[in-house]
């Protein structure tokens, strides 16, 4: 080859080379930086609101609450971020999820003859109810919670089905639902009724902790469950019409106690206003008769010490010496012997 065909090959392989090597010093530039940044990776800033775990190859090794995490890089430590003790998650699971539209769940809330779809129903003492129920819960222990974290779910809802079991057949259907008026119900099933989802957390709870005993914990806690229960199918119209003829009966009863009451105040007042009349009607019979024997009295006090017989004839000569001193003439007649006597009258 001439060295003119030479010097035109360095002319064309100068640019390639100089573009390849500016481009292997960008890549040193990058992978040096990445190299550089690579220590300070899982350097994070853990939230108030949030909990930091630290696993080593797959091992917890540290839980962090809110502040600076100082952490090896990847793939020495895998940083994972849980919610706050205080921050409460919600679980809902397979037939217990309540439905999404609630104007068919009656029609969901029927019993068929494929087991595996009557999931959600529950033997209680005397019958058989359709449960939903929601779990909230916390996280209590990080690392028990990361080595079971796939495992959750499913301990979640096996408990809480176990819990269901137990605490739905120890009830009758009146302690779960409503199909009596209040007025029915004693204070002991009312404080029954009250207690179901309190129990059902304790229940919950406690097979939890049993796990927790065994080695087998998976670090949270049930705070709360809505739990939400009706009637299959035909059997909750039945209830409905006893509750609406148990309602109807109350508002008769309570109609005729508030007549009955009516009735006893109106009785009262006619005799309130009887015994009135008749106080005034004897007060004014007692003020005529005081009035009537005011002379009486009045001589018996004057006359001091006359009495019976003797007070009398002192009456009647008094009184009629009045009438006679009034009178234009007397006659007098005595039967016995006839004879007459005339006294003459007041002078004119």
């Amino acid at each position: 080859m001439s060295g003119a065909a030479r010097a035109g090959a360095a002319d064309v392989a100068g640019p390639w080379a100089q573009a390849i090597g500016l481009a292997f010093r960008v890549i040193f530039a990058l992978v040096l930086l990445a190299a550089l940044a690579w220590p300070f990776s899982n350097i994070r800033q853990v939230s108030s609101n949030s909990r930091a775990v630290v696993l080593r190859f797959g091992r917890v090794v540290q839980v962090q609450g809110a502040g600076l995490l100082l952490a090896w890089p990847r793939p020495i430590e895998r940083v994972v971020f849980l919610p706050a003790p205080e921050r409460q998650l919600e679980y809902s699971f397979g037939p217990l999820r309540p439905p999404a539209d609630s104007g068919s769940a009656a029609a969901q809330w029927t019993v068929v003859d494929d087991i595996r779809e009557d999931a959600a129903f529950f033997m209680t003492a005397d019958g058989i109810v359709h449960l939903t129920a929601t779990l909230f819960y916390r996280i209590t222990d990080p690392a028990d919670y990361m080595r079971q974290v796939v495992h959750v779910p499913a301990a979640l809802s096996a408990l809480t089905m176990a819990s269901l079991v137990s605490l739905v057949a120890a009830r009758d259907t009146d302690t779960l639902v409503v199909t009596r008026s209040d007025s029915e119900l004693s204070d002991a099933d009312r404080g029954r009724r009250e207690r179901i989802r309190s129990d059902l957390v304790a229940g919950i709870d406690r097979r939890l902790l049993a796990l927790q005993d065994q080695g087998a914990g998976i670090g949270v806690e049930v705070t709360r469950v809505d739990l939400g229960i009706a009637l299959p199918g035909d059997v909750k119209t039945a209830f409905d019409g006893v509750l609406v003829a148990g309602q109807q009966a109350d508002a008769g009863v309570a109609e005729a106690r508030s007549k009955a009451i009516r009735i006893q105040q109106k009785a009262q007042q006619d005799s309130a206003t009887i015994l009135a009349d008749a106080n005034a009607a004897a007060a004014e019979r007692t003020s005529a008769a005081t009035a009537r024997t005011a002379s009486i009295d009045t001589l018996a006090t004057a006359t001091g010490g006359l009495s019976g017989d003797a007070l009398l004839t002192k009456l009647y000569n008094d009184r009629m010496q009045a009438i006679l001193h009034r009178a234009g003439s007397v006659e007098a007649y005595d039967p016995a012997t006839g004879a007459r006597l005339l006294l003459p009258g007041r002078t004119p």
